[in-house]
């Protein structure tokens, strides 16, 4: 750039029409929805149906949460569509954007949002995963929806909350069956879900140790992981374990809730 020069810098932006009541399709404005409103996006309709705060993930970085969304992606086109070609970009109140997180991408309900080919009148359910500030103040957050393809956008505004789901929830230990040969142990309990929030229950989210420390193998659970209660509904489970070999006590823990189980020899 410069007087002398033939180079030139183009911008290229979109301006988005906060109140804007349905999407048009057609690329030309964005639209923008709350939470469980489906909304079309050139050919798609995407709808975000629901989100849940985990700030307590083993694996979450330091200083962070996770973030999920769970929705769906219907072709309403009569061509087959690239979902590569949707970029989500989650926004809070001050304009910081956020990334996703692999780990946090494998806990939705759903498959991870990755591409893939998606036919006319086909339904794609997807989930994505981002990491956020820990205790993050902000009242609501903003999904927005980009098709790189079209430049076509769409936002979804999500109320947000830095109160995990977790803590609204009621789990109960139910029974305890040591299988006959006494290699493994099924615990089977439930999860309320008192909360207006999922809770999503992960794999690493479930334990049995014993008070040497020793931790023990998760053999099959019922449902599969990850487990998705919804806001203000009751999931049973149950998880197939290694029994302990030489420990009489072992500490059962599910989310924060820990059960000790005695007698085991």
């Amino acid at each position: 750039m410069g007087e002398n020069g033939d180079e030139r810098l183009i911008v290229d932006g979109r301006y988005m029409v906060s109140d804007s009541p349905s999407a048009s399709g057609g690329g030309e404005t964005d639209s923008e929805v709350d939470m469980g409103e489906p909304v079309q996006l050139d050919g798609m309709q995407v709808t975000i149906e629901n989100a849940t705060y985990i700030p307590d993930h083993p694996e979450t970085p330091p200083g962070f949460a996770f973030f999920i969304l769970d929705g769906t992606l219907q072709n309403t086109s009569n061509t087959t569509i690239d979902a590569g070609t949707l970029r989500p970009i989650l926004i809070d109140e001050s304009g910081n954007q956020y990334v996703q997180n692999p780990v946090a991408n494998s806990l939705g309900a759903n498959a991870p949002l990755t591409g893939g080919f998606v036919t006319s009148g086909q339904i794609l359910p997807f989930s994505i995963g981002y990491q956020i500030p820990a205790g993050l103040s902000s009242t609501t957050l903003t999904a927005q929806l980009l098709r790189q393809d079209t430049g076509a956008g769409v936002q979804i505004n999500i109320p947000f909350s830095s109160k995990s789901a977790v803590e609204s929830a009621t789990i109960s230990l139910q029974s305890v069956e040591v299988s006959q040969d006494m290699s493994s142990m099924v615990l089977s309990g439930q999860i309320n879900n008192g909360g207006n929030q999922p809770i999503v229950v992960a794999q690493s989210d479930v334990t049995l140790r014993t008070p040497d420390g020793a931790s023990f193998l998760i053999l099959s659970s019922n449902p599969p992981f990850p487990w998705t209660v919804s806001a203000g509904q009751t999931a049973a489970f149950a998880v197939t374990f290694q029994r302990p070999p030489a420990a009489d006590t072992a500490v059962f823990n599910v989310l924060n809730q820990p059960f000790q189980l005695n007698n085991l020899q």
